[in-house]
């Protein structure tokens, strides 16, 4: 089957729109995976989604649970929803940790200065505090927009990369609903139609 089916298309149109645009509903998506045996979801940011092999990127902090849990168990899940464009997205993915260190450090300059105190927090993410806490040290608010100080978070910030095996795509149109499989495998692509 060829990347040209028009269900097929509104998959890449919308996971592009919501690398380039912060305002769409596609910018943001739900991830799944298995942390100690249970279903963790939680909101992201789309960073990247490369063409080539079908692979949506996020940031995260290398300490978090959900890094740990990726480590463990590869087999996640992404979906995508909006309302405006009446498309459902959901992607069975293989996700794994970008080792590429000169690609890491590029994603990381991507990174505005202010938006990189989410990588200095003192404790990994999940911690517990006796206090309500934001994390970070109290030489934060004095050194927050020296780069030279940001920096220091370079080390518990990591790329993660889904790579998407099969696709599960709804469209709700109100004037008629359809629903399509797409299982992705090497350079081939099979499409199977779907009762919604």
């Amino acid at each position: 089957m060829s990347t040209q089916h028009p269900l097929f298309s509104r998959f890449l149109e919308a996971l592009r729109e919501g690398v380039s645009d912060k305002s769409s509903d596609f910018h943001n998506f739900v991830f799944s995976n298995l942390t100690d045996g249970r279903v963790a979801s939680r909101h992201l940011v789309i960073r990247d989604f490369i063409e080539k092999n079908f692979s949506i990127i996020f940031f995260s902090d290398l300490r978090s649970p959900k890094v740990h849990s990726i480590l463990e168990e590869k087999s996640t899940t992404c979906v995508f929803y909006s309302k405006e464009a009446e498309l459902q997205i959901r992607a069975l993915t293989f996700s794994r940790i970008i080792k590429d260190i000169s690609l890491v450090d590029s994603y990381w300059e991507s990174v505005p200065i202010f938006s990189r105190k989410a990588y200095l927090t003192l404790k990994p993410p999940s911690s517990k505090s006796d206090e309500k806490t934001d994390g970070l040290s109290e030489q934060y608010e004095r050194h927050a927009n020296s780069l030279s100080y940001t920096s220091k978070a370079r080390k518990n910030f990591c790329v993660v990369e889904n790579v998407i095996r099969e696709l599960d795509l709804l469209s709700l149109s109100s004037k008629g609903q359809s629903r399509a499989k797409f299982t992705i495998e090497q350079a081939s692509i099979q499409m199977d139609w779907l009762v919604p």
